[in-house]
């Protein structure tokens, strides 16, 4: 995998292994797996960590944990505390939405103090087949079927053709130590419906569905 992930950051111009990347980490086991393949493959990075609040003391649970992590592995470390449900109601749009705007809007606050030349997040395949998922369910165009980019201004995604169950199998097989957010069982979130209820639904009717959306994207996006 991690030598899939390299070619892939050199063919999407991505990053060079000698400028300093913010990597977003939620602590989960998507965001644990980016920061051990590019500590592996030797990129220079600094984490960044949101804390925003909804999860009580699991949530302070998660910002210790990567505050170990970034000890251990002497990296920079970057964390904030959001009021996001007061936030939400201030603003009166969805937690999802809130919170996604606070935290990009933060990192690239500290990218810019910092020097930073990119933002690392770790969306990866299914995220991508989630979100494609969820524009067709709303009425998209073209663009819309094209899912995410792999990079937007300094946003990268060194992931994004790397399926779920090969970050599972990495993370098992590299022992890489992680934080279960316990929302991900709810189906309080649209993307939690289609990862608990829809997925599952289209591998059974194509096991080879990661393969076929990876070439389905690639036909959009041209």
């Amino acid at each position: 995998m991690k030598a899939y992930v390299q070619d892939y950051i050199i063919s999407h111009n991505l990053a060079n292994s000698g400028t300093p990347i913010l990597v977003a980490c939620s602590g989960g086991i998507d965001s644990m797996v980016l920061c051990d393949v590019l500590l592996k493959l030797q990129y220079k990075i600094a984490i960044a960590h949101c804390n925003f609040q909804l999860r009580n003391e699991e949530s302070n649970d998660d910002e210790k944990f990567i505050a170990q992590f970034a000890s251990k592995n002497k990296l920079p470390f970057h964390t904030i505390k959001f009021d996001t449900k007061a936030i939400k109601q201030e603003k009166n749009i969805s937690t999802q939405m809130v919170a996604r705007e606070l935290r990009y809007e933060w990192f690239e606050k500290i990218r810019k103090e910092n020097h930073y030349h990119k933002i690392a997040v770790a969306h990866h395949l299914d995220d991508q087949i989630e979100t494609i998922l969820l524009n067709l369910s709303k009425g998209t165009g073209i663009q819309g079927l094209a899912g995410m980019n792999p990079r937007n201004e300094f946003i990268i995604r060194p992931l994004l053709e790397i399926s779920r169950q090969q970050i599972i199998n990495y993370a098992s097989e590299n022992k890489i130590e992680y934080r279960e957010d316990s929302s991900n069982a709810s189906d309080d979130y649209q993307r939690n419906k289609l990862r608990h209820h829809v997925l599952p639904v289209l591998k059974e009717i194509n096991p080879d569905l990661g393969n076929t959306m990876r070439a389905f994207i690639e036909r959009m996006n041209d």
